[in-house]
């Protein structure tokens, strides 16, 4: 102000006085949480472009005439309701931090704590599986060593036994080749001899389809002969009941008439 030349007077020193209070009150209690920080800066801001635009004022005042001083002095009283309001909204910022700012420290360090005896419990499960693993990794390593030293016992007794296996095979095929050429010559033989049967097979059943020929004929004619004897023997029965019957009436009349006498 004095650079600029403008005479002193009791209500500036007073604005001035409240600003540098209202500065060093704003620095000192924004330093506490990032958010009132980032508050102080804006209202900083605001104090540092509303001083801009106060020396701005007063420099016109020093070329304009009293009316332009007295629109200063009512411009000036705007700047101290607004430094005003700004020392309510502190207040303001200042009860709600010494509130709801320990509060929701409270609440953090609670839900910290949680946190922390959630994941010690979590620490202390993923140790106890760790460890149930590392066991189980260790029999399983025991039990593959075992297995793959079984293994490879069994892959060389089943090696001996294919070799083994081998060489007899090599000596059965041998055998098997010299058994073949025999079996080919006997099956050669075995063919001739089973042409012959089929040969005789053939005579044998035409000699059979006549010999039934022969046997259905004579038996034919013995049914015959019997089917006539048989005619004859019955029919001789027949006349032999006949005159037997006739016989026992002629007898019968003749004992009834000796009886009349």
């Amino acid at each position: 102000i004095e650079k600029c030349g403008v005479d002193d007077s009791p209500l500036l020193q007073e604005i001035i006085d409240l600003i540098e209070l209202l500065k060093k009150f704003v620095i000192s209690r924004m330093k506490r949480t990032p958010n009132v920080e980032s508050m102080h800066a804006i209202n900083l801001h605001d104090c540092r472009t509303k001083i801009a635009e106060v020396l701005a004022e007063f420099e016109a005042l020093q070329e304009v005439s009293e009316e332009q001083n007295s629109s200063c002095e009512i411009f000036l009283r705007d700047i101290v309701t607004c430094v005003n309001d700004e020392e309510e909204i502190m207040r303001s910022i200042k009860e709600t931090s010494e509130v709801e700012i320990p509060k929701e420290i409270e609440e953090s360090m609670r839900e910290m704590m949680n946190v922390r005896e959630r994941e010690e419990t979590r620490r202390k499960i993923l140790q106890s599986e760790i460890d149930s693993a590392e066991r189980r990794l260790h029999n399983i390593i025991e039990f593959n060593a075992t297995s793959e030293k079984k293994l490879f016992d069994i892959c060389a007794n089943i090696e001996q036994q294919y070799i083994a296996l081998l060489a007899k095979y090599d000596c059965d095929i041998g055998a098997s080749h010299a058994l073949t050429e025999e079996l080919s010559k006997n099956n050669e033989i075995i063919k001739g001899k089973i042409k012959e049967m089929e040969d005789q097979l053939a005579v044998q059943r035409e000699l059979y389809v006549q010999f039934k020929k022969e046997r259905e004929i004579a038996l034919m004619i013995a049914f015959t002969e019997q089917l006539d004897l048989l005619r004859r023997n019955r029919a001789a029965k027949i006349i032999q009941r006949a005159w037997k019957a006739y016989f026992e009436r002629i007898s019968l009349k003749k004992r009834r008439k000796t009886k009349r006498k």
